[in-house]
């Protein structure tokens, strides 16, 4: 995906295959399992819910977290190969956001340690 292809997808705003998080939180596990469940999608880390892009440092520390919060998931959320958590800049802003995809998941039933985690509304798999 380019650069282009991302600001196309922060000016449309978030929906059922795309999730925008200004920070690693306790929510993340919860998004990273209701997009595995519906069909997959993305997640921009640093970009607020109306799209502005304010900023995620890059680092392996990071990098690293997230990779566990997908591994910890049960089953874990598959990352697409190839795809990876990436760093880019925003040509708007100059700040560095980072993108991820997250594969859907082959068992719908994907949990997070989170007891609350709900599948996207209208997803087509819906965890039991």
């Amino acid at each position: 995906m380019t650069l282009d292809d991302l600001e196309f997808l922060i000016q449309e705003g978030e929906g059922t295959t795309l999730e925008f998080k200004e920070r690693l939180s306790s929510s993340f596990a919860r998004e990273l399992v209701a997009l595995a469940n519906a069909i997959g999608g993305r997640i921009l880390l640093g970009v607020r819910d109306d799209g502005t892009v304010i900023g995620a440092r890059d680092s392996n520390s990071l990098r690293a977290r997230i990779q566990d919060i997908a591994r910890n998931c049960d089953p874990p959320v598959q990352v697409p190969r190839g795809t990876g958590w990436r760093c880019n800049r925003s040509p708007r802003t100059g700040k560095r956001f980072q993108a991820g995809a997250v594969q859907r998941g082959l068992l719908p039933a994907s949990r997070s340690c989170d007891p609350e985690t709900e599948p996207r509304r209208d997803s087509r798999h819906v965890s039991s």
